[in-house]
């Protein structure tokens, strides 16, 4: 088994909180990890609740300033897609590192979004984010907006299953 821990920072760089996954594919546009979720708790984020031993699919694309976390029920149902505004990852010994830049979307299997965190975006924003980051946050935004919308992988609400791209 390939296993590999991913880091997350918030945007000033701190560490935040760590956890482990199986690399399921890497390919030159992206990397696949498969994680289980085991908390911290069980939190709501729009109408999604990340519950005990969900399956997430984190699909993290190297040089660019997103990542997109498919959310599926143990049984394989799916919730939903997260996407995560952020530096672009780092790899190093087998762990991967990003700075959350706030910002994050939303995406329902019907194919509603929503934009999430915009408030605390702003604030930080105020508070020192540099501006050549949140001009980068803005525009990672867009780009996965505008994936949503045309549907391309990962977005696929057709119950074929992404645990191994083609």
């Amino acid at each position: 088994m390939n296993t590999i821990t991913v880091r997350k920072h918030d945007w000033r760089g701190r560490f935040r909180y760590a956890w482990s996954g199986r690399m399921v594919d890497r390919t030159a546009e992206h990397l696949t990890i498969e994680a289980i979720w085991n908390g911290p708790g069980e939190p709501r984020v729009g109408e999604i609740t990340f519950a005990m031993g969900d399956r997430f699919l984190e699909f993290y694309y190297p040089g660019r300033g997103y990542a997109i976390w498919q959310i599926e029920t143990p049984d394989g149902s799916l919730k939903g897609w997260y996407c995560n505004i952020s530096t672009p990852v780092e790899e190093h010994d087998g762990t991967l590192g990003f700075r959350d830049l706030l910002l994050d979307l939303l995406v329902y299997p019907d194919g509603r979004v929503a934009v999430l965190d915009r408030e605390e975006f702003e604030t930080a924003r105020h508070e020192g984010l540099d501006p050549r980051e949140a001009t980068a946050a803005e525009a990672a935004l867009a780009e996965v907006q505008a994936m949503a919308r045309a549907g391309v992988f990962p977005f696929r609400s057709t119950g074929v299953s992404v645990s191994e791209p083609r």
